[in-house]
């Protein structure tokens, strides 16, 4: 006798994309545009000297932020890695050369660039409550339980 589940992966799939869209709607409507630490500041100067300088390096207007380090010639990069930078990138030339010019910014268009590289964090934080939802419905067998585990 073969047991019955009433784990449907569709519905699974479902809540955790709701999930996710409304992890994304909270800090939508909670993001002020600009980076709330000098962290995130020398992410997004790295991000658009990627894009419109195709370069790591840094302008020595960035020397005023602890996260840099100066190389033995004078050049100035951050003290972190690539990653955020790298996946910010294409979210900064999307709404910069993208949207901006889509929406008619004219030279407002870095703005929306710069705002579409900040929600990198949002973004990220969205796809992993969606994935984490799926993986609790996967692993409890409801997508009940994934959206509310007791």
């Amino acid at each position: 006798m073969q047991a019955t589940s009433s784990f449907r992966p569709a519905g699974a799939r479902r809540v955790a994309i709701w999930a996710g869209l409304l992890l994304l709607a909270i800090y939508l409507l909670s993001a002020g545009g600009q980076p709330f630490i000098s962290d995130g500041e020398v992410m997004l100067i790295t991000s658009m000297r990627i894009i419109d300088e195709r370069t790591v390096s840094l302008p020595e207007g960035a020397s005023i932020y602890p996260q840099t380090v100066r190389r033995a010639d004078g050049v100035l990069f951050s003290k972190y890695g690539l990653g955020q930078p790298l996946l910010a990138a294409p979210l900064y030339a999307f709404g910069r050369y993208g949207l901006g010019k889509l929406i008619g910014a004219g030279a407002g268009a870095f703005y929306v660039g710069r705002f579409l590289a900040l929600l990198l964090p949002a973004l990220a934080t969205a796809l992993t409550g969606g994935i984490l939802c799926a993986w609790g419905a996967r692993l409890y067998g409801s997508a009940r339980a994934a959206a509310a585990p007791e």
